[in-house]
């Protein structure tokens, strides 16, 4: 629910955002790379979710209240 930093493996390797905003997506076709998301989060809550084809295949979030603040997705 605010700025956070994002590191991602897609198709091409290993990426970072910033500063991303709170409904922060990617999309992208293939890769030989496990797909995982890494979020490093600020204050609030915060989420990360893998979809392919449509089905939700990885998920983890934390809450405003919880000690940890990452959350990791790995498929």
């Amino acid at each position: 629910s605010s700025p956070s930093t994002i590191l991602y493996v897609d198709d091409v390797g290993l990426r970072t955002t910033v500063g991303a905003s709170a409904a922060w997506t990617v999309t992208f076709t293939g890769s030989a790379n496990p797909l995982r998301v890494l979020v490093l989060a600020g204050e609030g809550e915060a989420r990360c979710t893998i979809t392919v084809d449509g089905r939700v295949v990885a998920e983890d979030r934390i809450t405003a209240q919880s000690p940890r603040r990452t959350v990791s997705c790995r498929a």
